[in-house]
């Protein structure tokens, strides 16, 4: 049985458990990656390779590097589950391939503020803030992105933009005063995991 014939959704397989063992072939022979990339142009397995890739990167993010581009041609797939799974991947790799990110960064935008699903814009979100933490330069430039995750879509994405607002805190300590008059209004947020996630970054900043 070939690679890709051992996914979830080419063996009736409902759970993830498929897909894993599949993961888990490609942590131990990482070439087998090359065959899992080919997967993700096909509609029956792109969703379910995407997962994959997300799986090597939970293990191994050095791994997934070299297919980071693809991945990225997946985020205006029709198919909300492969844009999602190819964002998280991205979104645990993006510290690792600043250039790429880079040279991206209007896509990214536009999709955070455009995309129509809830995760897709998470994990959008989470890429911009694991690029704001590679660098002092990386941190400035997208740090009027991250002050729009703060607010837009009601602030339910706030929680996703922390990271990359303690980069930017640490990078440049002169920004505190700025970045504590921003985040501070979201301590009434209706949301309590974002009052929590605010009131600790705020916590921070006065330390």
């Amino acid at each position: 049985m070939g690679l890709l014939d051992q996914l979830s959704s080419l063996t009736g397989d409902k759970t993830q458990q498929s897909n894993r063992s599949v993961a888990e072939q490609c942590l131990a022979d990482p070439s087998l990656l090359s065959e899992v990339e080919k997967g993700l142009t096909q509609p029956q397995t792109a969703g379910d390779c995407a997962e994959v890739f997300t799986m090597v990167a939970e293990i191994n993010p050095d791994l997934i590097i070299s297919y980071c581009k693809t991945l990225i041609n997946c985020l205006d797939n029709k198919t909300t589950r492969v844009r999602w799974e190819a964002a998280h991947a991205l979104a645990l790799t993006a510290g690792k391939i600043p250039n790429t990110i880079a040279q991206n960064l209007n896509l990214f935008y536009n999709i955070f503020n455009n995309d129509n699903s809830i995760i897709v814009r998470d994990y959008t979100a989470d890429i911009l803030s694991a690029y704001a933490s590679t660098s002092p330069d990386t941190a400035i430039k997208v740090w009027p992105v991250l002050q729009n995750i703060l607010t837009a879509w009601d602030g339910r994405h706030a929680g996703h933009a922390i990271a990359g607002l303690e980069a930017v805190a640490g990078y440049h300590p002169e920004l505190h005063q700025e970045l504590y008059g921003l985040c501070e209004p979201l301590l009434q947020h209706k949301k309590k995991v974002i009052q929590k996630s605010i009131n600790k970054f705020l916590k921070t900043l006065k330390a």
